[in-house]
């Protein structure tokens, strides 16, 4: 084989391997699921057993950023509905546990509500 012929078998193996890694690369994060159909469009961050675990942003209708566990959000996170509320906090299990605020707006009167989730 000449000099010039290896060097092609070289970069096609190069570009095969290049797009192997970007299609099981993406496979890998798209096979990492989020459990709160609110926000399982898109997934960004730690995985464990196929699930949402440790830092990640979530987004669907609204949008999470925090920690995970098991697919759900459980200790610090920011939640964003879509209808504008906010609750910035704990959480445990997927839902609203311990230290936290709430705020939301009803017809033009913002409200917080900060205190003890359980």
């Amino acid at each position: 084989m000449r000099k010039f012929e290896t060097m092609a078998v070289i970069r096609k193996t190069g570009f095969i391997i290049m797009f192997l890694i970007m299609v099981f690369g993406a496979y890998a994060q798209d096979s990492c699921h989020v459990l709160n159909p609110a926000i399982q469009e898109s997934y960004e961050g730690g995985c464990k057993n196929g699930l949402a675990h440790g830092e990640g942003l979530a987004k669907g209708v609204d949008t999470y950023q925090g920690r995970f566990k098991k697919g759900l959000p459980d200790g610090y996170g920011t939640y964003n509905w879509a209808n504008g509320a906010i609750y910035q906090g704990d959480w445990k299990k997927g839902k609203r546990s311990g230290r936290g605020s709430y705020s939301y707006s009803v017809d033009g009167r913002d409200t917080s509500i900060i205190g003890l989730w359980k």
